[in-house]
Order: structure tokens, then sequence, then C-alpha cells
């Protein structure tokens, strides 16, 4: 991709893990990626240990990121 669309996915990711660690814990995120690392896809993964479907998980963190900024 171009440099733009580059950028915006690394402040993106960089946002969302910033959200997971100030709302779960970091024990959470590392489960998130021990899902991962065991191939489950996002979708199953964000079931599995944030009892959360992707639309709301989305929709929490743009209402946290409206919040900081």
């Amino acid at each position: 991709g171009d440099q733009e669309t580059v950028s915006l996915a690394y402040v993106e990711s960089k946002s969302i893990i910033l959200y997971l660690v100030d709302r779960y814990g970091s024990y959470q995120v590392l489960a998130l990626l021990d899902k991962f690392k065991d191939s489950q896809d996002m979708n199953g993964a964000l079931k599995d240990v944030f009892y959360i479907d992707p639309e709301q998980f989305e929709q929490n963190w743009l209402a946290w990121l409206k919040g900081k900024y």
C-alpha cells in the first residue's frame, strides 16, 4: 500500500492495543495473542477472551478513542 495507508494502519493498530490494555489489562491482551498463536481468527478470539463480537468491540474502541482525544 501507499505510505498514507500504511501510516493509518499503524496508528489504528497502536490505538487498539492501548485501548485493550486500558480496558482489559495486559493479561487479557496476552490471552488474546495466545488465541492468535493457536491460529484462531479475530472474531473467535474476541468472543473467547473478551466475550464481545467485532462490531461491539469496534464501537467500544471508537467511543474510548473519542474520550481520549
